[in-house]
């Protein structure tokens, strides 16, 4: 029981770590489109 509380915090732990993930390179992306864009 305790070990499954653990797993699952973990998992949760993990999935929010690459959602972050997933955001700051979205926000790298947005930048250099920003930049690419005014650029022009």
């Amino acid at each position: 029981m305790h070990q499954h509380l653990l797993e699952t915090i973990t998992a949760i732990g993990m999935a929010f770590g690459i959602f972050g993930n997933l955001n700051v390179i979205i926000a790298i992306f947005r930048k250099k489109i920003l930049r690419t864009k005014g650029g022009e």
